[in-house]
Parts: structure tokens; sequence; C-alpha cells
């Protein structure tokens, strides 16, 4: 939308645009183009984990693409899944805490990977490992025609700090 930011808009008298904009060279189409960013501060802090487990998650494999050209594929986002996935294990574990995480590299993109890093309670280590294994399978079935490359991850990783757990629970 770079190009639009330079149009000298002060010759035009009409109160409404109409976007004649498409994908595809020559090839018109009207519709409504538009984007919005919202930037937000949650305050959180971190604290010593050293009786925790830390866990690097990687969700990968799919397909992202254009916000815009593809939303109507049923494509998973990262991000969300992400979230839905850090949601569940807090829910079945408990005090599980967020360290890191880290997906997206635009606003407008349907997002292809998400990696998150997380301190599990001592004594969770194979429920949580049990549990991605299983949230591996739930998605690769729900996602199985419109991003049947997905994989949800986990590997043991060191960690000295994490978000407290009103933070991670934010």
């Amino acid at each position: 939308m770079d190009g639009a930011f330079a149009l000298d808009c002060s010759d035009l008298k009409g109160r409404k645009l109409l976007n004649l904009d498409s994908e595809i060279e020559g090839v018109f189409t009207v519709s409504c183009a538009g984007g919005m960013r919202a930037d937000c501060h949650l305050p959180g802090a971190m604290e010593p984990v050293a009786d925790m487990a830390g866990y690097s998650i990687t969700l990968a494999g799919l397909q992202g693409g254009h916000s815009g050209a593809e939303i109507d594929k049923g494509r998973g986002s990262a991000n969300d899944l992400i979230s839905r996935v850090l949601y569940s294990a807090m829910e079945r574990l408990g005090a599980l805490r967020i360290a890191d995480l880290r997906g997206g590299q635009f606003d407008n993109v349907i997002c292809p990977r998400c990696d998150a890093v997380v301190a599990v309670p001592a004594g969770k280590e194979e429920e949580f490992t049990s549990f991605v294994r299983k949230f591996d399978r739930i998605m690769k079935n729900e996602l199985s025609v419109a991003d049947g490359g997905v994989t949800l991850s986990c590997a043991e990783v060191s960690g000295t700090a994490a978000y407290d757990a009103d933070a991670s629970a934010r």
C-alpha cells in the first residue's frame, strides 16, 4: 500500500473510493482494501525458573500466504494455532510459563511458522511432551486438506527465566 501513501489527494473532491485491485495483471476486482495494525504492550516480569524444565515448541509446515488472496483457502495461521496450543497446555498442566514467543514477519500474511519457549513444572515433562504429540495429530487431522504439512514439535532446552504466571496466562 506504499503507492497509495505517495498519492497527492489535494485535487480529489469525492467522498468515496472504489478499489479496483487484483493480484492478476489486467484484471480489476471491485473490493475494499485496507489494513490495521495494533501494537499493544502487556507488562510482565521475568523470573527465575530453575525448578522447571525448558522446552522449545515449533509450529511449522503451514503454507501461509497473503491474507487477502488466500484467506478463503482455510489455511492455518501459526500464530493462532500456537496460541491454542499454549492455552490448552496451560489448562492441562497449570503452571506453564512462557519465556519467548515469535511468529510472523508481515501484517498482511497468514503466518506459516511460530516458535515458543516455555517452562514446564518439574515432574510434568512427560505429560507435556505427550500433550504436544497428541496436539500434533489433532492439527494434522484438522488441517489435512488445507495445510497437510503442519507439524508441531518440541525439544528440551536450557532456560533460566520466563514470564511470571499472570503474564503467561495473559
